[in-house]
């Protein structure tokens, strides 16, 4: 089976911003809040500087491992690793995707450095740091991968939750190191989420629009699908009434909803 997927710039070509990016990635169900808001949206903390555990949190859900982490035992020599991080910790480091500052520190309570997170992405792209790349210059690969676009070459670049949310949507993009395969098709494969979702999000977010912002996954329209489908619907529909809120995407016409990847349903044959 060959998935065909759009071209999506990288998220700095696009000029996407964190919100867009977060957005994105939470539909896929690859990003997570700190909270929720009173209309139910994600709190995302786009401003706030990540700690260590977080990033590699983040890192785990990017990759589409968070159920797995989660359902592992796993060994690690470190002896600084808070409980609810322990799995994602525990998952990275025996898939050599994280070390800790020490034998025995993680050192997850620390901010996390753009040349550290960068680092994360890239093993999970397949690169081997001191083969591939220098950690402490992981942008230079990063560049070239397309995944920043000079950013974060001075060390002394800021690097907030925003920044994770941007460099992973970027990351998808882009290819695994001696493949012709995106991130994004490798999640596809693995059943993460389907080419339809990735496509409709990836418009949504602004991601073939040349530079042009856009607005996140539509909340209200016409016609209604799920972003863990690759069906549309009138919102009578006995299927529609099913979605999850979160899930629901909406187009203005049937016509949109094929643009994105979308096919109508064959009970309520919308439009």
């Amino acid at each position: 089976l060959i998935l065909i997927l759009p071209v999506i710039p990288s998220a700095f070509a696009a000029d996407i911003q964190p919100q867009q990016a977060a957005d994105a990635l939470y539909s896929l169900g690859l990003f997570g809040g700190t909270g929720v808001n009173s209309d139910g949206t994600p709190i995302y903390d786009l401003e706030r500087v990540p700690t260590r555990n977080e990033a590699i949190t983040m890192l785990v859900a990017l990759i589409g491992k968070t159920e797995q982490a989660k359902a592992g035992n796993w060994s690690i020599p470190f002896t600084d690793v808070e409980p609810w991080a322990r799995p994602y910790v525990g998952y990275a480091y025996t898939h050599q995707l994280t070390s800790g500052i020490s034998d025995t520190t993680y050192g997850g309570s620390q901010p996390v450095t753009a040349s550290q997170y960068l680092t994360f992405v890239l093993k999970a792209l397949g690169y081997e740091s001191g083969t591939d790349f220098q950690w402490d210059r992981a942008w230079v690969l990063t560049d070239e991968l397309g995944i920043t676009g000079g950013r974060y070459a001075s060390q002394n670049a800021s690097f907030l939750r925003g920044d994770v949310a941007l460099v992973s949507w970027a990351a998808l993009s882009a290819k695994e190191n001696g493949k012709d395969s995106t991130l994004a098709q490798k999640l596809i494969n693995e059943g993460v989420f389907t080419s339809a979702q990735y496509e409709a999000v990836s418009q949504n977010s602004g991601g073939q629009s040349g530079g042009d912002s856009q607005q996140p996954v539509k909340k209200e329209g016409t016609f209604v699908g799920s972003l863990e489908s690759d069906k549309y619907h009138d919102p009578s529909c006995r299927f529609a009434e099913k979605i999850l809120k979160e899930n629901e995407i909406w187009f203005d016409t049937a016509e949109e909803a094929q643009r994105a990847g979308y096919s109508p349903c064959g009970v309520c044959h919308p439009g």
